[in-house]
């Protein structure tokens, strides 16, 4: 049943600000951490936002690359754009670029982290994956970020990015990893997965 807010005359249906879904943080070094959000799409849940916070990935770049099922990412299909300035380089026009057929959204620009321990990246990261009208013919999940990170060349830095995954395929959630998968580059995370109903 629904949450709703009252003033004692009237009533609305809450929407906001979400459920928690999932929430996590690991101050050891890690390959990668699945936000899973196909539990709360089956519970009719399709927006979603993710907080990521404290993240520390020295020398690589995040990605946040869809899942089509548990532990299996979809290596390609991601496209969008992303803009980045900050205290290095303050000309948003000059650090500007699109991304085709990526594996994963490149959350920092395709920027390496460059935190000197002290820096860390925080993100608040949109998904739009909805359950009705039945999407089998609509690429999902849509994603867009905003966030700030102390990364190379533009250091202390605004980030801000989004994109389609066009695979038709990966509606299991998202990996946080690097562009080095198969390594333990993500020295520190946290995030929160909240959960919201467009309906």
């Amino acid at each position: 049943m629904a949450l709703y807010w009252t003033n004692g005359t009237t009533s609305k249906k809450e929407r906001g600000p979400g459920v928690l879904w999932a929430d996590g943080y690991s101050s050891s070094a890690v390959s990668h951490v699945d936000i899973v959000y196909n539990d709360a799409r089956s519970a009719g849940f399709d927006k979603f936002v993710i907080e990521l916070y404290d993240i520390e990935i020295n020398g690589y770049h995040p990605l946040l690359t869809p899942l089509t099922a548990a532990n299996t990412v979809s290596t390609s299909g991601c496209y969008g754009g992303y803009a980045v300035n900050g205290e290095g380089d303050g000309n948003i026009g000059g650090y500007d670029a699109s991304f085709n057929n990526r594996r994963g959204f490149p959350i920092s620009a395709i920027r390496d982290g460059l935190e000197l321990g002290n820096y860390k990246g925080h993100y608040t990261v949109h998904v739009s994956d909805p359950v009705l009208p039945a999407n089998t013919n609509s690429a999902y999940p849509n994603v867009w970020w905003t966030g700030t990170h102390r990364i190379a060349t533009t250091l202390a830095s605004n980030i801000i990015g989004g994109g389609v995954h066009n695979r038709f395929d990966a509606h299991y959630g998202l990996r946080l990893e690097s562009n080095d998968a198969s390594n333990n580059r993500i020295l520190e995370y946290g995030y929160a997965l909240y959960a919201y109903r467009s309906v």
